[in-house]
């Protein structure tokens, strides 16, 4: 069981439900996967799946999104901070915590600043995703 706490907002707003179907469907995509193949290795009927990439749902149960996480190898943390959600122990890795923190900023200011953030991590050998566990707390 995936332990949930919600922040900001009880539901999310049309565009931000958009966004997180839209990074589920990219990646879905990505992987080579059908609705069905990836409904089937979530435990969730394809329709649900659907529903996700549609952006349908304002305030998606947390344990589906987690499977659909899980079965997409999609970092919990990313996509919880997609739909607001908040986990504790974990924290997204820099990209959607920048959607999601700033999700007033047009887009291609974001992608402006993902950009940047991706030229200075390259240029310091350094990953956006995150560090590995245990690398922080020392």
């Amino acid at each position: 069981m995936v332990h949930v706490t919600r922040r900001i907002n009880e539901t999310m707003d049309d565009e931000q439900a958009q966004k997180l179907g839209q990074v589920l469907r990219e990646k879905r995509e990505a992987k080579g996967l059908s609705l069905r193949q990836l409904g089937k290795l979530a435990d969730l009927p394809d329709v649900t799946v659907l529903r996700f990439e549609q952006g349908a749902y304002a305030a998606p149960a947390p344990d589906k999104l987690a499977r659909v996480a899980a079965a997409l190898g999609m970092s919990l943390a990313d996509v919880f901070a997609l739909a607001d959600y908040s986990v504790p122990n974990d924290l997204p890795s820099f990209m959607p915590y920048l959607r999601t923190k700033y999700r007033n900023l047009p887009t291609e200011d974001v992608e402006a600043i993902e950009r940047y953030a991706q030229k200075l991590a390259k240029k310091h050998g350094v990953s956006l995703s995150g560090p590995a566990p245990g690398e922080d707390e020392n």
